[in-house]
């Protein structure tokens, strides 16, 4: 970023959630209380189009440039008293969340989690298997095939304290992340992150136990609460396993919609980023004239790191370039564009292969069919159930009891 380089074209290298690369990291507006409390510190704090050192936060390191500020100042003492609860609240849980950070921090260093790489490589296999099938994390407990179990289980995942796990034991444990979570992992690294957090929450309750926490009346209640929350939930997937979509009606929405199922048009580009015209000039005049495009942009090409040395972008369809797109898309194979203004800097794509849009066959099709007509018919199912279970039990109100409930009183 100091030499020149985009957070667009950063973003599309380093950022593992999808919406992120595609939006060039841009977060939008935030107020306070809406983001990790390290990385708010950070950005209140910096002036617009200055860019942060790296910010540790519980997601990792986030480099951050602040685009726009806008302020609603509390310019009366009456604005105050206002507002004086919820800036004492977010201060409370600014202060928690900071103070929950570190002592999970300790918690980890004192464990020193320690890897196995055989057990890590399986375990990201299984996890990519369960990404390609979102409806599969959705789940209360996540079984593995006997033949994967058989092959992978029993390899050793991270071992900390007087614990082991293996592959088995971690996947038995990934119900517990939420599926969003989960979709994030892509590598190695991204992995051990999630292992982190999971070894740190059974830390959290070991030591729960031993302080006498589940005897504590709020945490009875507590645990009350998730239990039926847990059983609602694995009602209404049950509701929801006895709904499917006739195989007649996907081919129909299929062939009404087909025009809307396809592969878009794909590019596979090289990058070379230069810090001034002149320089990208020079470089394109180099490789029109037969210098290699990959030496040029191992040589001379700014912003290109270990994780994409070759500057290289795979197959990504238009919306993945934003504003470069037209200039890329013109290109015929082996083609370089004149060099692109960028924020501070000029780039040269070179056009390394197209495949063109393509239309989804049925089968190729028909996942995102399913998906489009499933949730709706899910939904129905279930209120349905909702008003059977109603009508044959005997449900009685209380007006009276209802009005002596204190969240009665303060909403009157």
């Amino acid at each position: 970023l100091l030499n020149g380089a985009a957070f667009e074209d950063l973003a599309r290298q380093v950022f593992r959630d999808p919406r992120l690369s595609l939006n060039g990291g841009d977060l939008g507006y935030f107020t306070a209380g809406e983001m990790d409390p390290a990385f708010e510190e950070a950005a209140f704090n910096l002036p617009p189009g200055e860019v942060s050192v790296p910010v540790q936060t519980e997601n990792g390191y986030s480099i951050i440039r602040v685009e726009d500020r806008q302020v609603a100042p509390l310019v009366t003492e009456t604005e105050y008293a206002n507002q004086k609860k919820i800036i004492r609240r977010y201060l409370r849980w600014k202060r928690e969340k900071l103070g929950e950070r570190g002592y999970i921090r300790d918690v980890l260093k004192t464990a020193d989690p320690r890897f196995d790489r055989s057990g890590l490589s399986a375990l990201l296999a299984i996890i990519k298997d369960l990404q390609a099938n979102p409806s599969s994390l959705d789940t209360l407990y996540i079984n593995l095939p006997r033949d994967v179990q058989d092959q992978y289980g029993s390899l050793s995942c991270v071992q900390f304290e007087n614990e082991k796990w293996d592959v088995q034991a971690v996947v038995a444990r990934l119900a517990q992340v939420a599926p969003k979570h989960l979709q994030l992992v892509q590598d190695e690294a991204s992995l051990k992150m999630l292992l982190q957090g999971l070894v740190a929450r059974e830390l959290l309750y070991q030591r729960a136990l031993d302080m006498g926490v589940d005897d504590l009346k709020s945490t009875r209640e507590a645990l009350a609460k998730a239990q039926r929350y847990a059983k609602s939930r694995y009602m209404r997937l049950m509701v929801y396993d006895t709904v499917a979509v006739p195989e007649a009606e996907l081919r129909e929405a299929y062939e009404k919609r087909r025009h809307e199922y396809y592969f878009p048009e794909e590019v596979r580009v090289q990058v070379l980023i230069a810090g001034d015209s002149l320089t990208a000039l020079r470089l394109r005049k180099m490789a029109l004239e037969g210098s290699d495009f990959t030496a040029l942009v191992h040589q001379h090409s700014l912003g290109i790191g270990e994780r994409n040395p070759d500057g290289i972008f795979d197959w990504s369809p238009r919306g993945k370039f934003g504003t470069f797109a037209d200039q890329i898309f013109e290109l015929k194979v082996a083609q370089i564009t004149a060099p692109v203004k960028g924020e501070g800097y000029y780039l040269l794509f070179k056009l390394l292969d197209r495949r063109p849009r393509r239309d989804k066959t049925f089968s190729e099709a028909r996942g995102q069919i399913e998906a489009e007509l499933l949730p709706p018919r899910q939904r129905d199912r279930f209120l349905e159930f909702i008003r059977r279970e109603r009508r044959q039990r005997q449900i009685v109100k209380d007006p009276d009891a209802l009005a002596k409930m204190p969240l009665i009183k303060s909403a009157a």
